[in-house]
């Protein structure tokens, strides 16, 4: 079992969830469903490195990771359409999406990593 905690990929997650809570304020106009769609996502990257951690082998960690990575992606896409229908600011927008980008990209070096350790060392596999 790994500490999560000590992550500094969970870490960045984490904060982008908390931003995100901050950002998408309820009262602000936008189309219904948005915001609770954009924060499900956002918690769900921290979430699923947060479980993949707990997992007994590199390969069940990889998955999780893989679903973070997916998270992140839809996201990505949440957060386009709350800037184009005026949810976001643009400049919170691309607050946002500078952080949601960076944790993606730690994401994949992370899965990548993980990946290599795993891989068979004898050349069967």
């Amino acid at each position: 079992m790994r500490d999560f905690t000590r992550l500094v990929v969970w870490r960045k997650a984490f904060a982008l969830t908390v931003d995100l809570e901050r950002a998408f304020e309820p009262r602000r106009r936008g189309i219904p469903g948005l915001r609770a769609q954009a924060l499900r996502a956002g918690a769900s990257i921290g979430a699923n490195i947060c479980e993949g951690c707990g997992k007994a082998s590199d390969h069940e960690l990889v998955r999780f990771l893989d679903i973070a990575l997916a998270s992140g992606k839809e996201l990505y896409s949440h957060l386009l359409l709350a800037r184009e229908v005026g949810t976001l600011a643009p400049d919170v927008y691309g607050r946002l999406e500078e952080q949601r980008e960076e944790i993606v990209k730690m994401l994949f070096g992370f899965r990548r990593v993980v990946q290599q350790r795993s891989a068979p060392t004898d050349g069967s596999g």
